[in-house]
């Protein structure tokens, strides 16, 4: 919050200016509500790429299904549980016995976290969720993948 007051002493020091310079008072605020004004509108119009992540699987599941899908959501977990309490989310996938028998036993299994890949599973990127990095930079590009096991020969 400390750009507003710095922008009100700039603008005073702007209108100090000599009289055909004075004017630059005004194209410094409209320069600024030319950028922010339709990145504003752009924000308030979609919605977030973790809300849009969820929203795609919505289509995909009905709700009936949505139980037997698992989600592995690193650091959009949040939004899934708020928005789609119906899926079976995680965090993080961990070694126990508990954790192996819920991916074995899942539909299917999707994720955000591209590392998850390894020997026994890899990873198809179904979607590609994003948004302007001037808004908001922590979840401005989300990604998809379809998490499927390798099957031994």
């Amino acid at each position: 919050m400390v750009f507003p007051p710095l922008l009100v002493l700039m603008l005073r020091g702007f209108l100090r200016f000599p009289t055909p310079w004075n004017f630059s008072a005004i194209c410094v605020p409209a320069l600024l509500l030319y950028i922010v004004l339709p990145l504003a509108i752009e924000n308030h119009r979609e919605e977030a790429p973790p809300v849009r992540l969820v929203r795609y699987l919505e289509k995909l599941y009905p709700p009936s299904k949505r139980g037997n899908v698992l989600l592995i959501l690193p650091t959009t977990r949040r939004s899934a549980q708020w928005y789609a309490p119906e899926f079976k989310i995680m965090d993080h996938v961990s070694t126990s016995q508990e954790d192996e028998e819920v991916l074995r036993n899942a539909a299917a299994v999707y994720t955000e976290d591209p590392s998850l890949k390894g020997k026994e599973r890899y990873l198809i990127e179904l979607a590609e969720f994003r948004r302007s990095m001037l808004i908001y930079l922590q979840h401005r590009r989300v990604q998809l993948y379809l998490v499927e096991r390798r099957r031994s020969s």
